[in-house]
């Protein structure tokens, strides 16, 4: 019961998660007048992802593929741009080569196969 009628964001443990080589931890931060999400690992507060993405809850167009990772700004590999890579990735590589690394994760057509292994804490490479 929220005495105010509005209702509460509460942030989980995976929201403040902390991928092995960051050196930051998220600190979630819900804006009700913007309704954006700032500052979490489930949208790119993570090392190499970007930090600054921060999703409008009731535009999913808000969040699509490389707003939180895959963005040049945030030094990360964006496919299909020239000359911007971090090694392993290379500049010439599209979303559809993102199985090469993370099959458990992305198809060869580029689609997510396995959800509960994106955005789950963990970085998932092939084994």
């Amino acid at each position: 019961n929220n005495p105010d009628g509005i209702a509460e964001i509460n942030f989980g443990m995976l929201s403040k998660t902390v991928l092995p080589g960051d050196s930051l931890s998220p600190n979630p931060v819900w804006n009700r007048n913007t309704g954006t999400c700032s500052n979490v690992y489930c949208h790119g507060d993570f090392r190499r992802g970007n930090r600054s993405a921060s999703p409008i809850f009731n535009q999913p167009n808000t969040v699509a593929c490389g707003t939180c990772h895959g963005d040049p700004v945030t030094g990360n590999p964006n496919p299909g741009a020239p000359n911007n890579f971090v090694t392993p990735h290379f500049s010439f590589w599209t979303v559809t080569e993102c199985y090469f690394c993370h099959n458990q994760v992305m198809n060869p057509q580029g689609f997510i196969h396995d959800k509960s292994k994106h955005i789950n804490g963990e970085v998932n490479l092939n084994q």
